[in-house]
């Protein structure tokens, strides 16, 4: 996962996503839909290739995996 490039996924399921991670807790203004990617304040939940989520987070300069795979973006949010 830490290798892929990002691709453009299906937006209906990056939707679904978005509204997943909403429900969860996280503001609506706080999660951007980059390609495979929703974007975070604190970080970023990427979709695989694989069909699984996964929580990225800032280490130093880079990005590095924090969780996962999990089926649903919003098992990696934090209460």
């Amino acid at each position: 996962m830490l290798d892929e490039k990002p691709w453009r996924a299906d937006p209906v399921t990056m939707a679904s996503a978005r509204d997943a991670v909403v429900a969860a807790g996280v503001r609506a203004g706080r999660v951007e839909v980059d390609r495979n990617r929703l974007v975070l304040a604190e970080g970023q939940l990427r979709l695989g290739r694989d069909g699984c989520w996964y929580r990225f987070t800032r280490q130093g300069r880079a990005w590095g995996l924090d969780a996962g795979p999990v089926d649903d973006p919003d098992d990696l949010i934090d209460p």
